[in-house]
Parts: structure tokens; C-alpha cells; sequence
């Protein structure tokens, strides 16, 4: 009653990298570490001079303390006078805070799209990675965030009329592992529910292993009839122009066979 496996081989993250064309050569702007900022305790202008304390003779011989001068220019509009600048941004673009700002600001939309597919494309990695460590619940966690921020990036570049760019490999690559996320830590209905959103693209490829997938969760949850009419479709959909599809046929062939077991 073994069960093939139908459309699993190519999930390793060595074959999907190398099916991904991603383009990351956006250049990496460094900014600088030294904020400049107002400092209470730096050393203000230098203080007035004050005349020493003067004694007049007359009645009494009063002793009185001059004031001290209150300005050491002329009265009026002066171009040297300092401006109220708190932040000190006259200091020029030092600062990292706005050099960040200025690159955000320059930024294309060719370079968000690649860097935003380049975060896609991470965190693929990363889900396929924890799947091969047994980490299904962060294989999963990952797998989500993939296929969100993919969506993200084709509603960014719809917008930006940047539909020629569109990355169809890692589209597909990130929906399937979404369902075969959802599989291995069995929540069956969310995975056929991602499958039937991919078999429903023609243009995607391996479809009819896809429905093999899919009749195998079927079986596993005793849906045999399911099972049986799904393993039809996938027959229905893999020619037999060579050696490999046919033998792929051939496996299909005994899922069928197993199904009819199960059904007595």
C-alpha cells in the first residue's frame, strides 16, 4: 500500500534555488553612524564682559556696583547672528536619520520590486530549510510570510506598471510550499485549498502531480473515493511522451489500485 509520493522531489531548497531567478543588485547605501543633535551642555558664546565695581565719593561715600553691559554689538539686524537650529540640521547630511529619508526618496520602483523579492525569496529559504529540520510549525510560519509578502509585491508592481518583471518560478515556488507546509503539519483542508488556487493557473507546471498530492490527502484522511477520482485526473494530465512519464503513470496507477483496496 505504499503511496507515490506524486510532486514532493522538487521541494528541496538546493532545486527550487536553482528554478528561482531572482535579481538582487540593488546597491547597498551606507550610511553614517554619528547623529548629530542638540547638546544642553556644549559651550555657549562667550559671556559678556563685566566692569569691575567702581566707588563714587560724595555724600556718604556710597559704593556702587556697575551693572554689566548687556550687548557687545550695535543694536539691529545683524547676518552673523546664529539661527535657532536645535537639531542642528545646518550641520549638513551627516545625520544617518535623513540620509535614510534622501534614499528613500530616490529609491525606483524596479529596486523596491527587487528588493521586495528578494525578501521573498528569503523567506522561502528559510521555510524550506526548517522543514528539512523537522521544524514544521516554523517551516510553516515562514511559508505564510512568503506568500504575503509575495502578494504584496504583485500589487506593487501592478501599480508601478511593472507586469513584465513578474517572477513566475518563485510565484509558484511559494505557493506550492505553502500547501505542502500545511500538509506536513496536517491542517489537510488548508492544503487542498492552496492546491486547487495552483492547479487552477495553466501555467503553472506539474500540474497533474499536484493532483496526485492532492489524492493523497485525501487518502490519508479515508476519502478513498476522492482519492481514486483525483488520482484520474492526474493520469488524464501526464502524457506518455517518455520513459519518466510513463512510469510516473505507472505509480498513479497502483495509488488507484490501493484506493480500490481500501474501498473493498
Amino acid at each position: 500500500e505504499d503511496l507515490y509520493v506524486g510532486y514532493d522531489q522538487i521541494a528541496s531548497t538546493e532545486t527550487i534555488h536553482k528554478t528561482i531567478t531572482t535579481t538582487n543588485n540593488a546597491s547597498n547605501h551606507g550610511t553614517s553612524n554619528n547623529i548629530s543633535g542638540y547638546n544642553p551642555f556644549a559651550p555657549s558664546q562667550q559671556q559678556p564682559s563685566v566692569r569691575p565695581p567702581t566707588t563714587t565719593f560724595g555724600v556718604g561715600m556710597q559704593s556702587e556696583i556697575a551693572r554689566p553691559m548687556t550687548a557687545v554689538q550695535s543694536a539691529g539686524y545683524s547676518s552673523k547672528q546664529p539661527r535657532w537650529d536645535p537639531l542642528n540640521q545646518s550641520m549638513g547630511k551627516s545625520s544617518s536619520m535623513f540620509t535614510l529619508k534622501e534614499e528613500k526618496k530616490k529609491q525606483t520602483p524596479e529596486e523596491t520590486a527587487r528588493k521586495m523579492e528578494k525578501e521573498v525569496h528569503d523567506l522561502f529559504l528559510q521555510s524550506t530549510e526548517a522543514h528539512n529540520a523537522g521544524d514544521y510549525s516554523r517551516a510553516l510560519e515562514r511559508a505564510s510570510q512568503a506568500v504575503k509578502k509575495e502578494r504584496t509585491l504583485t500589487k506593487h508592481r501592478d501599480k508601478s506598471q511593472l507586469g513584465e518583471q513578474v517572477n513566475m518560478d518563485l510565484t509558484y515556488a511559494v505557493r506550492f510550499n505553502l500547501a505542502r507546509q500545511y500538509h506536513a503539519s496536517g491542517m489537510y483542508d488548508e492544503a487542498l485549498s492552496a492546491y486547487s488556487q495552483i492547479v487552477k493557473n495553466k501555467q503553472y507546471p506539474y500540474l497533474g502531480r499536484l493532483r496526485v498530492n492532492m489524492g493523497n490527502i485525501y487518502y490519508e484522511q479515508k476519502k478513498y473515493a476522492a482519492a481514486k477520482r483525483m488520482y484520474r485526473m492526474a493520469m488524464d494530465q501526464i502524457s506518455t511522451a517518455n520513459q519518466s512519464s510513463r512510469e510516473t503513470r505507472f505509480r498513479i496507477m497502483q495509488n488507484i489500485g490501493n484506493a480500490f483496496v481500501q474501498l473493498g
